[in-house]
C-alpha cells in the first residue's frame, strides 16, 4: 500500500530524545466483516482474524489493555480516523505498535492528480457503498480510508514514537480487482471505484510501493521505522483460506498467526516475512504478499519479542496416545521423538517434560503419538507437543493423467490411462487416488508432466504410453526435489544469512540488492549476472553449502564449486563475520520460473558438490554427515520410506530462499 505517496514534509523542531527503559506495546486492530447488505461488498470473516491475531500477540506479551479491536459498525472512516488518533494520543517515545488490517479493500480515482495510474489504494471501511452499489460518486468516495489519509496519520505516529520506536502494519485485503475464482472468498474483487469522468492512465499499471522515494528525507532521522506487509500485490486478489478447523479467515492473518509462534533468536521483519510467504504460496499459490518499509533488517518488535521453538498442538488424548495437529511436513513421520510441555512452553530446552513419545502413525497433517507414561485426558488444551528428533520421509506422489473430451485435445484415452496405471502400479512412488500433486498432459510429440497446484512444467518425455520407465525416473526426481526442499532444521547457534548481489559493469553493487526483490523473493531477468554474499549472524563458526533446485527437478551445487576454485574447506565463515564470492559471477538463465536456494549451514565441513555431482553413487565413506547422507540417499530412492533419516542430532540448520527467473522481454 502506498503509504507515503503524498504525506507533507512535517517539521519537528527542537527535538529532545530521552532512551526509553520500558517499551510497552501497543496493538490496533481493525476488522470489517458484517458489511451492510446495502453496501454491495459482500460479508467475509474478519471475526476470525481477529481471534488469531489478539491471541498470537498476547502470546508476544502485549497486554489486553494495550488491544485495541475496532470491529463492523465501528470501523467506519470516522471511526477508524478516531482510533488512529487516540493510539497517537497513548503512545510515546520508544514505544512499539503494531496495525492490523482486516477488511476489503478497493482501487479509487486519485483525487489529487499524483497517483501515476490515476488510482489511490484504499480501505472499506463499514458505511461505504461498493462502485457497483454507488450512483453518485462525488459523495460516496468521501466514505473511503485512503492510502493518503493512512499515510499522514501513520507519520504522526512514528514522529510521536520517535528513532527508538517501531511500527509495524498488516493490510489482510485486496486492493484492486475485477474477478474472482471459483467460489473462493475474496477480500475486494471489485472493480475500481471512479467517476464517469474518469480517464485511464496511458502509462501502464505500476506496482504499489511505499513512496519514500518521492518524499524528502529530512526528518527520517527523527522517526520510527516502519514496515508494512500487504497480503497481495496491488494488480492481485486477496483470498481466505481455511484454518485447522477448516474456518475460513484471512489468508495473510493465517499466516501471521503462525510465523509468530515460530520465531528464533535473530529473527527480523524480512526473515518472518519469509515464513509468512511460505505459508501463503501453500495456502493459496499465486498469491504474492509484499513487504516494504524502513525497518525490515530491525529485530521484530524493537527486539523484544518471545522466541517460540516450533510446536504442534494436541488434537485428541487417550491415556498415554495422542493425536496431534501436525504431520509429515512438520517432521512427523513414523520414528519422530517428541515431548509433550504444558501450553505456553516457550523453549522445551527450558522445561522439563510432562512425557516423551514417539511418532507410530503420520498423514500430511496429523500423526498418531505413543507416549512413555499418561496426560490427563481432561486438559487436553493445555498440552503442547514438541519435535525434537524430526523425521523425513518420501511419501508416494499423486499422479493423475489429462483426460480426453469432446473439448480438451491431446488427454490420454481411458485405455489408454488403464493400460499406464497397469505398468506404474508396483512402482511404490506412484499413487492414482488423492489430489493430484503432477499431472500428465498429452502431446503430439512428447508428453508434459505439470505440477497441479501452479502448473508448472515440472519436466517433458518421449510418448509416456511407450516409456513408463522415463516416467519413473521423472517422478523419482520429483520426490527427491519434494524431499530436500521440505528439510527445516534450525540451531540458533548457527545461522548466516545468503543474500544475492546484482552484478553492475563488472561490478557487486551491494546497494541495489533490495531492487532485486519482489515480495520477499528474489526476481531476476534471463541474462542478468550475480554473486554470493554471506553473513554469519550466528554465536559459532560454520561451513556453508549452498543448493540450486530448478523447478525442473534439477539440483545442482552453487557452493562448493570445484571449477571456481571454491572447495568445502574455503566456505567456512566466522561468527560474525562475512564472505564476498565476488569473483564467482553467477549467469542468470532458464528455465523460468521460481527455484528454491537450499542453504546449508553445519558445524563441520561438508560437501554437497560430490554428492550432486556424483548423483550419490560416489565412492562411500563412513563421515558422512546427516545432511550429506540425506541428500546422497534421496539419489536411490525406489521403496516407500527409504532414505528417511532422524535430524535430531544434525548438527546444523537449514532454509529455503525463494528465486524467480523471467525472461527478458
Amino acid at each position: 500500500m502506498k503509504l507515503y505517496r503524498k504525506i507533507l514534509l512535517l517539521l519537528w523542531v527542537g527535538l529532545v530524545f530521552v532512551e526509553v527503559e520500558a517499551q510497552t506495546k501497543h496493538a490496533l486492530i481493525f476488522a470489517i466483516g458484517n458489511y451492510p447488505e446495502t453496501s454491495g461488498w459482500r460479508t467475509i470473516n474478519s471475526n476470525r482474524d481477529v481471534i488469531f491475531m489478539k491471541n498470537t500477540l498476547l502470546r508476544q506479551g502485549f497486554l489486553a489493555q494495550n488491544c485495541v479491536v475496532v470491529e463492523d459498525s465501528v470501523a467506519t472512516k470516522a471511526g477508524i480516523r478516531s482510533a488512529m488518533l487516540a493510539l497517537i494520543d497513548r503512545a510515546a517515545p520508544g514505544d512499539i505498535v503494531t496495525i492490523h488490517f482486516s477488511s476489503h479493500g478497493v482501487q479509487i480515482q486519485d483525487n489529487d492528480g499524483d497517483e501515476p495510474d490515476n488510482l489511490d489504494e484504499s480501505i472499506v471501511p463499514y458505511d461505504a457503498l461498493s462502485p457497483l452499489a454507488s450512483t453518485d460518486f462525488d459523495k460516496d468516495q468521501a466514505a473511503y480510508f485512503r492510502d493518503d489519509e493512512f499515510g499522514a496519520l501513520i507519520d504522526r505516529l512514528r514522529l510521536k514514537l520517535g528513532r527508538q520506536g517501531d511500527v509495524l502494519v498488516f493490510m489482510d485485503s485486496c486492493h484492486s480487482g475485477s474477478g474472482t475464482r471459483g467460489l473462493a472468498v475474496v477480500r475486494g474483487g471489485q472493480p475500481p471505484f471512479v467517476s464517469k469522468s474518469y480517464v485511464k492512465s496511458t502509462s501502464g499499471d505500476q506496482e504499489a510501493t511505499n513512496g519514500i522515494s518521492d518524499r524528502s528525507r529530512a526528518d527520517e532521522t527523527q522517526m520510527a521505522t516502519y514496515v508494512v506487509v500487504s497480503a497481495a500485490r496491488a494488480s492481485e486478489l486477496n483470498y481466505e483460506t481455511l484454518d485447522e478447523n477448516d474456518q475460513s479467515m484471512g489468508t495473510l492473518t493465517y499466516a501471521v498467526s503462525k510465523a509468530l509462534e515460530n520465531l528464533e533468536a535473530g529473527t527480523t521483519y524480512r526473515s518472518l516475512f519469509a515464513q509468512m510467504q511460505v505459508i501463503v504460496n501453500r495456502k493459496t499459490p499465486g498469491q504474492n504478499p509484499v513487504l516494504e518499509g524502513t525497518g525490515l533488517d530491525r529485530a521484530l518488535f524493537g527486539g523484544k519479542f518471545v522466541e517460540q521453538k516450533p510446536y504442534v498442538e494436541v488434537g485428541e488424548l487417550k491415556g498415554n496416545r495422542l493425536l496431534v495437529k501436525g504431520g509429515l511436513l512438520a517432521g512427523l513421520d513414523e520414528g519422530a521423538k517428541v515431548q509433550a510441555h504444558p501450553a505456553g512452553t516457550n523453549d522445551p530446552a527450558q522445561s522439563t517434560p510432562l512425557a516423551t513419545g514417539t511418532v507410530t502413525k503420520a498423514e500430511s497433517f496429523s500423526a498418531a503419538i505413543k507416549l512413555d507414561q499418561p496426560l490427563d485426558e481432561a486438559l487436553v488444551t493445555r498440552y503442547w507437543v514438541f519435535v525434537t528428533e524430526p523425521v523425513f520421509k518420501i511419501e508416494p506422489v499423486v499422479v493423475h493423467f489429462s483426460e480426453s473430451s469432446s473439448e480438451e485435445e491431446g488427454g490420454f484415452s481411458p485405455v489408454e490411462q488403464l493400460v499406464l496405471k497397469e505398468a506404474l502400479k508396483s512402482f511404490p512412488l506412484i499413487t492414482f487416488e488423492g489430489t493430484p500433486e503432477l499431472l500428465i498432459t498429452k502431446g503430439y510429440t512428447r508428453d508434459t508432466i505439470k505440477v497441479a497446484a501452479n502448473g508448472y512444467v515440472f519436466g517433458t518425455l518421449p510418448k509416456t504410453t511407450g516409456s513408463p520407465e522415463q516416467l519413473k525416473q521423472e517422478i523419482q526426481r520429483y520426490t527427491q526435489y519434494k524431499l530436500l526442499k521440505q528439510i527445516d532444521v534450525k540451531d540458533k547457534k548457527m545461522q548466516v544469512e545468503v543474500q544475492f548481489v546484482p552484478v553492475q559493469h563488472q561490478r557487486p553493487d551491494t546497494s541495489r540488492i533490495q531492487d532485486k526483490i519482489v515480495g520477499g523473493t528474489y526476481e531476476y531477468y534471463e541474462g542478468d549476472t550475480l554473486v554470493i554474499w554471506a553473513k554469519n549472524t550466528g554465536k559459532e563458526d560454520v561451513y556453508i553449502n549452498l543448493l540450486d533446485m530448478q523447478p525442473d527437478g534439477i539440483i545442482n551445487s552453487v557452493l562448493p564449486n570445484r571449477l571456481q576454485k571454491i572447495y568445502p574447506a574455503d566456505l567456512r565463515i566466522p561468527a560474525g563475520g562475512s564472505r564476498l564470492f565476488a569473483d564467482y559471477f553467477l549467469e542468470v538463465g532458464p528455465p523460468y520460473g521460481t527455484e528454491v536456494y537450499k542453504v546449508f549451514v553445519t558445524g563441520s565441513e561438508i560437501d554437497m558438490e560430490f554428492i550432486t555431482t556424483t548423483k550419490g553413487r560416489g565412492e562411500s565413506r563412513s563421515t558422512y554427515g546427516l545432511f550429506e547422507q540425506l541428500l546422497k540417499d534421496s539419489y536411490s530412492v525406489a521403496t516407500r520410506g527409504q532414505g528417511a533419516k532422524s535430524l535430531g542430532n544434525a548438527n546444523g540448520s537449514t532454509y529455503n530462499i525463494l528465486f524467480r527467473i523471467k525472461p527478458r522481454e
